[in-house]
């Protein structure tokens, strides 16, 4: 899901008017050939006339608004000292920030036409300062036929005031006929990371600031098999490098597994059921993955270590404008993990609210649901382009070889106000605040959380 995310800096998606037809008009007969009338700019081709035999029976003209002729020179010289002709007028280009405007807010010509939208990023945060970047989404479908599932690449990239700097990309590409699918992330970051320990027990306060540099990739290259189930193989490498544990005041130092960096390369292969129309905005359908991927020091990782992943989303329409959306997560863990390969909870996604990391272990479970009003049911053309969300989750992070306790999960919950940003493509942009025990967190993307 394109994603730029603000406060909690943290970094993890017109119509064209048609003239009316000229009405036919009878003229009174003359013995000459009738002719031609002047143009006008947006009248149809005029259909062939035919010719009266005689003076005596009435002919039909040809429309008057129809016929081509060409300007006389007085016709041109009234164009420039008055009226500018059509010629001045098509001269007459849109400055480039009106341009940029009607790409967002406007309608193309035809709802095919794939779309891209670049905006600037402003953020801050203690541990950052100010953040600039810029986030982009291209959106298209394969061939430019809207019977193809709808395909999205994001992009997002930032730099602080404490030299801090990143770029994450997302893509979900379908191929003609949605007979491959690549799914995956990249991330390359010099960021700090908060460390608050491990297990699911771990106090409010982080123990200590991470500075960190860091490469992620995760791609799936998936092949259908029957209509909407996929399989294929699944690759991640997961490069930190540059660690430094700066601990917090009156917190004994406790390195964890891994905490001098390392390099973890994963190899597997996974099964999807994708029964979505829109990965950003999906309305009714099924998405479901089991991945499973190891890393071993025979193709080069630091740690030998197992992960298996599920991941079920189911998507009911309500009613032709609202969804209800839900969402059941699991990351588990087998083996010598180092620290940043952990199962996590919170983020922009599942447990909004909580800081990505505020939880980790070997085992993460967690569960959403959310309540979409898209759009609402204005009346007003442009106000219709807005709607509202409430979410709600629950999740916890669990030790190997055991059961997480009932006290162990956490919850938070929200409300988010959503604008269609593009409406033939069907795609919002989401502003959402989460609320947990912890405090709140606002976030701001393009498409829904899942």
């Amino acid at each position: 899901e394109a994603n730029a995310q603000v406060s909690t800096g943290e970094h993890q998606e017109g119509q064209s008017k048609t003239a009316p037809t000229a009405q036919p008009t009878t003229a009174a007969p003359t013995a000459a050939a009738p002719t031609a009338a002047a143009p006008t700019a947006a009248a149809p081709t005029a259909e062939p006339t035919t010719a009266a035999p005689t003076t005596a029976a009435p002919t039909t003209a040809a429309p008057t608004a129809a016929a081509p002729t060409t300007p006389s020179p007085d016709d041109e010289e009234k164009s420039s000292a008055g009226e500018p002709s059509e010629k001045k007028k098509k001269k007459k280009k849109k400055n480039a920030f009106y341009r940029y405007v009607e790409s967002i807010f406007g309608y193309p010509d035809s709802p095919h036409e794939p779309r891209f939208i670049v905006y600037p990023v402003v953020a801050y945060a203690p541990e950052t300062s100010w953040e600039f970047g810029l986030s982009g989404l291209y959106v298209y479908y394969a061939r430019d036929n809207p019977k193809n599932r709808l395909s999205e690449i994001n992009a997002f990239a930032f730099i602080t005031l404490e030299a801090q700097y990143g770029a994450v990309t997302e893509h979900a590409i379908y191929t003609d006929k949605d007979q491959w699918f690549f799914l995956g992330k990249e991330r390359f970051q010099n960021f700090p990371l908060f460390y608050y320990g491990i297990g699911p027990g771990t106090p409010k306060d982080y123990q200590a600031q991470v500075d960190e540099v860091s490469l992620l990739l995760r791609e799936r290259v998936l092949y259908k098999l029957i209509p909407s189930l996929y399989i294929g193989a699944e690759f991640s490498l997961d490069y930190l490098t540059k660690v430094k544990f700066n601990w917090a005041e009156g917190v004994e130092p406790n390195l964890p597994r891994g905490a001098e960096g390392s390099l973890n390369i994963g190899l597997g292969a996974g099964i999807v059921y994708d029964s979505r129309h829109n990965v950003l905005n999906t309305r009714d359908g099924l998405f479901s993955e089991l991945a499973v991927l190891h890393s071993n020091p025979a193709w080069g990782s630091d740690y030998a270590f197992t992960t298996v992943q599920s991941d079920t989303r189911f998507f009911y329409p309500i009613n032709a404008r609202d969804t209800l959306a839900a969402q059941l997560y699991g990351n588990f863990t087998f083996g010598d993990v180092p620290f940043n390969e952990l199962a996590t909870l919170g983020g922009e996604s599942l447990l909004r609210g909580y800081y990505l990391g505020r939880f980790r272990d070997r085992n993460f479970i967690g569960t959403q649901i959310e309540y979409r009003f898209l759009p609402f049911p204005f009346k007003n053309r442009f106000a219709r382009r807005f709607g509202a969300a409430l979410f709600a989750a629950t999740g916890a992070v669990f030790p190997e070889k055991s059961l997480p306790k009932f006290s162990d999960f956490v919850v938070a919950g929200g409300l988010g106000l959503r604008f269609l940003l593009f409406p033939d493509k069907d795609i919002y942009t989401r502003g959402d605040l989460a609320f947990t025990k912890e405090g709140t967190a606002f976030y701001l993307f393009i498409g829904e959380a899942f």
